[in-house]
């Protein structure tokens, strides 16, 4: 293959799709991006927009020149603070190793797009594709406004319910499965916190460090966000099953994500909680119920001719209990995006396609065996169990040895990746 400039198309202008926009369109490549939502342009005050950056994101941001921005949007903080959650008493305090950065997901969507299209990326909204044919020279794709453009490539980083998904052979009728998991999203301004003397110094006490709960069944990670004077709560019940603990079931829909509007039951599931987190619930007037889905391992990412490739949860949606979702498609852009740009080693695109697989797919699953590890251990209903976890957290040692959801050696192998330098890496060994 020639290193001349690609044409590239990217369906879903999220975090994924637009961290590859601006790290292809920095490289000299012709890129577009489609977004089915119409605006970026939010006051930053919905429910549950709170996002977790360890550094093996944030490095890969910063490769792109956007250190400066980001931390313009941050809360950075270093430790991990564990809480009983009867009495609010402190369990331990977790040293992490390098922190981790606190933000709101639209400042961090609008800082995305500034970057891309100051790397003269084209970003469309409230646009959708229609269809798409590969073929052997490139990819058409029709839009919703009835353009029809040809790319070199299509990157799919459209989200679980990805419609690129539904191009590629073996892995189109592949759905996304319900688990008993749900996190309710709660974001409270910090006027309602300072009405109650405990709510208040949790208030205080979540600008550093971020806080965690676990309490038979349910866990809860929080923290302040003080560009946005609000306290951010990720309230995960996993033992929600179909909702009945709530007093009403719910069906299997599609809509994962939507407002919840019983707040009597929700205040009554999770009333056992110290008087911090009841004060604050009863101030809450939105909630947001996310019900947890994953994606069953796809036997592929790409189309047979490896122009269609997908990443971040169109790949490998997994449940967020380990704070990594938006770094893993983050990690997949980057690599994704050096492999293109070094396409002329490749002999043609499949090549491209199964490099960044085998790449991406062992750190996915490693990912995986956090995730289901901590899903096992926050589901116990037996308090007691719970603490002898708690107890080990930020232990050093073997996993497997101390029984903690949180090490040294769990925070190295997060922290210590460098997706961007594992593709160059990659990369040069073929140029030898």
């Amino acid at each position: 293959m020639s290193n001349e400039k690609l044409t590239v198309l990217i369906i879903g202008g999220g975090i994924g799709g637009l961290v590859a926009a601006i790290s292809l369109a920095q490289d000299g490549h012709d890129v577009t991006v489609i977004e089915h939502k119409s605006r970026y342009d939010s006051d930053g005050g919905e429910s549950g927009q709170g996002l977790c950056l360890t550094v093996n994101a944030t490095k890969c941001l910063f490769a792109l020149g956007l250190e400066e921005d980001f931390l313009s949007i941050a809360d950075v903080g270093q430790d991990l603070q564990i809480r009983n959650f009867q009495d609010g008493s402190s369990v331990r305090r977790v040293k992490t190793l390098n922190g981790h950065s606190m933000v709101h997901r639209s400042d961090l969507l609008r800082l995305l797009v500034r970057h891309a299209t100051r790397a003269d990326a084209k970003i469309h909204i409230n646009q959708r594709c229609l269809g798409m044919i590969e073929h052997e020279s490139g990819v058409g794709v029709m839009l919703q406004d009835g353009r029809v453009i040809q790319a070199d490539v299509v990157i799919g980083a459209d989200g679980i319910h990805s419609e690129t998904r539904g191009y590629i052979e073996g892995v189109k009728s592949i759905e996304p499965v319900l688990t008993e998991h749900c996190t309710f999203l709660v974001d409270v301004p910090k006027v309602a916190m300072e009405k109650h003397e405990a709510s208040e110094q949790l208030y205080e006490c979540g600008r550093d460090p971020f806080q965690f709960w676990m309490a038979p069944e349910r866990s809860i990670v929080a923290w302040t966000m003080t560009r946005h004077d609000r306290y951010h709560l990720q309230m995960n019940d996993h033992k929600y099953g179909n909702g009945s603990a709530y007093g009403a079931e719910q069906g299997n829909s599609k809509s994962l994500i939507a407002g919840y509007e019983n707040l009597e039951a929700f205040r009554k599931r999770w009333s056992d909680f110290e008087p911090a987190v009841t004060e604050l619930l009863g101030e809450t007037t939105t909630v947001t119920r996310w019900r947890i889905a994953e994606l069953p391992d796809l036997p592929t990412w790409s189309s047979s001719g490896g122009r269609i490739i997908l990443l971040g949860d169109a790949a490998h949606a997994v449940p967020p209990y380990a704070g990594q979702g938006a770094a893993m498609a983050i990690e997949d852009a980057s690599v994704l995006s050096v492999l293109l740009s070094n396409s002329e080693v490749f002999s043609e695109f499949g090549a491209v396609a199964k490099a960044y697989e085998k790449l991406r797919r062992p750190r996915i699953e490693g990912f995986r065996h956090i995730i289901n590890d901590n899903m096992r251990r926050w589901s116990r209903t037996d308090a007691a169990a719970q603490q002898s976890i708690l107890n080990a957290s930020g232990s050093a040692g073997a996993d497997d040895v101390t029984g903690a959801w949180a090490t040294e050696k769990r925070y190295h192998w997060i922290d210590d990746y460098y997706a961007r330098g594992t593709a160059l890496e990659h990369v040069a060994e073929l140029r030898k």
